[in-house]
């Protein structure tokens, strides 16, 4: 408990003495927020509250039939962690909290689209997961629903298995928005672009290390459509002063692309358990 204390004066600190440059709101928001630190390596990931993008570095489902139970977990942990920093983000910043998530490429995850899920009209819409099994919206609407509509468990043991299948199979931000605890997830690339990728990634790229065919696709492409993505959310929104959080990859690395930007990553503090190498990034 004392280095939790400590470590909150540490952020608060650090946050008052930072250059003007920053963005004051997102402090003024944070400060007052009610933090979970009890177990930091499955709750909240607290970034410093000064910088205006964030990128949160989870582990997401392979897309591979056959994963081990040690994989599995090591998902299941990261969106749980996700889920309960997004939600405590949320409520916090409100209408200054921007999410972009790995798993979007379309425009559709708004208000609207919840609306036309509430009244049917979309339940013939489907995606496609990246091993391949095909999802109809609607049945992910309703059984997020019918496995956190009464809130969210507090403590990652509390997770009974039908809610950490859903977690690992849809990922925390879908979860939250089909909840509508968060109002939109931002797209990190557009279909056309996904498309480009997928086509051009070889039959290895799951073991693929920099210098393979596919790590240009996986990597490089892929991080440079979430920074044009970014700046057009900017450029639509030049007087936004708040929170762009990216929910990303581990094996990402974006601080040359968010270079000369108020960027912050969590690696250092986010991840706490072993990575493994069969999890895509």
């Amino acid at each position: 408990m004392k280095n939790h204390f400590l470590f909150l004066v540490f952020i608060f600190f650090f946050s008052a003495c930072s250059p003007s440059s920053y963005q004051p709101g997102i402090f003024q928001l944070t400060q007052s927020r009610s933090l979970s630190l009890q177990e930091p390596e499955l709750r909240t990931c607290v970034f410093e509250p000064h910088y205006s993008i964030v990128h949160f570095p989870m582990y997401h489902e392979p897309p591979v039939a056959n994963y081990s139970i040690e994989d599995y977990e090591l998902v299941v942990k990261s969106q749980f962690q996700l889920m309960h920093t997004l939600i405590d983000y949320q409520q916090a910043l409100r209408d200054h909290l921007a999410v972009f998530d790995e798993h979007i490429s379309s425009d559709r995850y708004n208000f609207n689209y919840i609306q036309s899920l509430e009244s049917g009209l979309a339940g013939a819409d489907t995606y496609e997961k990246l091993n391949g099994n095909i999802y109809h919206y609607s049945e992910r609407y309703r059984t997020a629903y019918s496995l956190f509509g009464n809130g969210f468990p507090s403590h990652y043991e509390y997770l009974n298995e039908l809610q950490k299948k859903f977690l690992y199979e849809t990922g925390a931000s879908l979860t939250l928005y089909l909840l509508q605890e968060i109002p939109q997830i931002y797209k990190v690339i557009s279909q056309e672009q996904l498309k480009v990728a997928k086509a051009n990634l070889t039959g290895d790229f799951l073991t693929g290390s920099e210098g393979n065919a596919s790590y240009y696709w996986i990597f490089t492409f892929r991080d440079m459509e979430l920074r044009r993505e970014v700046n057009k959310f900017y450029q639509a929104r030049p007087s936004y002063t708040g929170l762009v959080f990216i929910a990303y990859g581990a094996n990402h690395d974006f601080s040359d692309d968010f270079a000369g930007l108020s960027f912050q990553s969590g690696h250092d503090f986010c991840l706490g358990w072993t990575d493994s190498s069969s999890v895509l990034p």
